[in-house]
């Protein structure tokens, strides 16, 4: 397939087709080629599964341990290391204790929670960050 895109972190890459299929390689430590708990690092492209089965990845990035990518619909699914928040899975409902554990590492793809209602045209990742920006303009 043709590759449209391409992201990189600090040991990890990204490839985005296009028809739309995410691939991901390089280090998997921090959950960020978003292959699930992988033994070894894949060294080679190998194309991001389970819940990306079927949607069509518009754009990706990569943070320096983590990565993003935005689907067709406006979803934004990230992954990868979250403890400075940068993977956005945390919830204002729980504790920060119960939120320290369910945004430390993500190890698959994970729709971002706080966008279900809201399209979203653009994501980047920073080093430590991520930023969206809404079909309205807003900046999140």
């Amino acid at each position: 397939a043709e590759i449209k895109d391409m992201a990189f972190g600090s040991d990890h890459a990204l490839a985005l087709t296009g028809d739309g299929k995410l691939y991901a390689w390089g280090s998997a430590k921090w959950g960020q080629v978003g292959l699930g708990a992988t033994p070894q690092n894949p060294q080679k492209p190998t194309m991001v599964k389970g819940v990306m089965s079927g949607k069509v990845v518009t754009s990706i990035s990569c943070g320096s341990l983590h990565s993003a990518c935005l689907t067709s619909t406006g979803d934004v699914y990230t992954w990868g290391r979250g403890f400075e928040g940068q993977t956005g899975h945390a919830s204002k409902a729980l504790d920060s204790q119960t939120n320290d554990i369910i945004t430390s590492v993500q190890l698959l793809p994970k729709c971002v929670s706080s966008f279900v209602e809201t399209k979203v045209v653009a994501v980047a990742c920073g080093e430590k960050f991520t930023v969206c920006v809404t079909e309205k303009g807003e900046v999140w």
